[in-house]
């Protein structure tokens, strides 16, 4: 989430609306006999909100709570 409030307004070629992603998979390596495990999280939130943020209309307890994370 730190990442995204502090990069996604860099991108000026995207319009305030939308949509700036990170997606991260993560897995274990089957130690010790478990099965390989994967996991994707997605976090996203518009361009808006980090533009917000970065001028000081937002606070990043605020911007935590317009981001959407999604685990699967």
């Amino acid at each position: 989430m730190k990442t995204l409030a502090e990069h996604a307004d860099s991108m000026e070629s995207l319009g305030p609306d939308s949509q700036v992603a990170i997606a991260a998979q993560l897995f274990n390596s089957g130690f010790l006999s478990q099965p390989l495990e994967l996991k994707t999280i997605l976090i996203r939130t518009t361009k808006r909100n980090v533009t917000d943020f970065k001028a000081g209309r937002l606070n990043y307890e605020d911007l935590k709570k317009k981001i959407e994370m999604v685990q699967y």
